[in-house]
C-alpha cells in the first residue's frame, strides 16, 4: 500500500467522521428531548442524572452579580441580553413566589427593576454551541401565563412550550427542566409569558464528544501506525 494510498484513506474517514457529525451535510430539522421534575429533591435528582453522561459541565448562578444588574449580562455560560434582571431576596419579585436555589441568593427575573409588573423576554447566546441544556424555574407557569422557549439549532429554530411538559401550576412551584438536542444549539430564547412573572437559576450546558470524533481520532492513529510500518 502506497503512502498516497494511506493518505487517500485518512482523507476519506476525516470525510465520513464530519458527515456523521452533521458537518458535511446540509441541516436536518432538529430534535429537542425535553426532561423535567417538579420539587426541590425530584429536580436536585434530575439535574445530577440528566449531566452524569458528560464530562464537561458548566453552570451559571448569578453569583457574580449585584441584585438589579440587567442585561447584557457575561455569564459563565455565554451572553444574556433582552429584558430582565438579577433579583435576589431584596428585589420585588422576591415576595411573588421567584426566589434562587442556592447556595447564593442571585438569580435571574423576567420582571422589570424596582416594580412586580412588566414581564419580559430574554435571550441566551451560548459562548460555543452545545448539545444539552438545563435550568432551575421558579414561579413558572402559576397565572395562567405559557413559557415558550426557541431553540435556535443547526437544523432550525425549536420551539418548547414549558406547559406542555408541567401545566398550570401554584404560586412559587420548583421545577428543573433539561434538553437534550441531536444538533448543536447556538440560543435559547425564554419568551414572554403575559403577566406570569418567574425566575431562572443554575443555568447549566455541556456538549458531549461524539462518538464519531473517537472512531475517527482512532482511525487516523491506526493509519499513523500502518503508514510507519510501511516505511520501515
Amino acid at each position: 500500500m502506497s503512502i498516497r494510498t494511506i493518505q487517500h484513506m485518512a482523507l476519506a474517514l476525516l470525510v465520513a467522521g464530519l458527515a456523521t457529525l452533521g458537518l458535511g451535510n446540509a441541516a436536518s430539522a432538529s430534535v429537542i428531548t425535553p426532561s423535567w421534575a417538579t420539587g426541590a429533591a425530584d429536580a436536585a435528582n434530575l439535574e445530577a442524572s440528566f449531566f452524569s453522561g458528560y464530562s464537561t459541565v458548566t453552570t451559571e448562578n448569578f453569583s457574580g452579580f449585584n441584585a438589579n444588574d440587567q442585561g447584557p449580562l457575561a455569564l459563565s455560560v455565554g451572553t444574556l441580553t433582552g429584558g430582565g434582571y438579577v433579583g435576589d431576596n431584596t428585589t420585588p419579585q422576591a415576595g411573588t413566589g421567584e426566589f434562587s436555589v442556592g447556595p447564593d441568593l442571585n438569580y435571574w427575573s423576567n420582571g422589570t427593576p424596582g416594580s412586580t409588573s412588566g414581564k419580559n423576554t430574554f435571550t441566551l447566546t451560548f459562548t460555543n454551541p452545545v448539545s444539552a441544556f438545563g435550568f432551575y424555574g421558579t414561579d413558572v407557569q402559576d397565572l395562567g401565563g405559557q413559557t415558550v422557549l426557541t431553540f435556535s439549532t443547526a437544523g432550525g429554530d425549536v420551539n418548547v412550550n414549558l406547559f406542555d411538559l408541567v401545566g398550570a401550576q401554584k404560586n412559587g412551584t420548583l421545577n428543573y427542566f433539561a434538553f437534550s438536542s441531536d444538533s448543536l444549539i447556538s440560543s435559547v430564547t425564554f419568551h414572554d409569558a403575559g403577566n406570569d412573572g418567574y425566575a431562572v437559576d443554575n443555568i447549566s450546558t455541556a456538549t458531549p464528544i461524539p462518538g464519531a470524533v473517537w472512531l475517527l481520532g482512532s482511525g487516523l492513529l491506526g493509519l499513523i501506525g500502518l503508514r510507519r510500518r510501511i516505511q520501515r
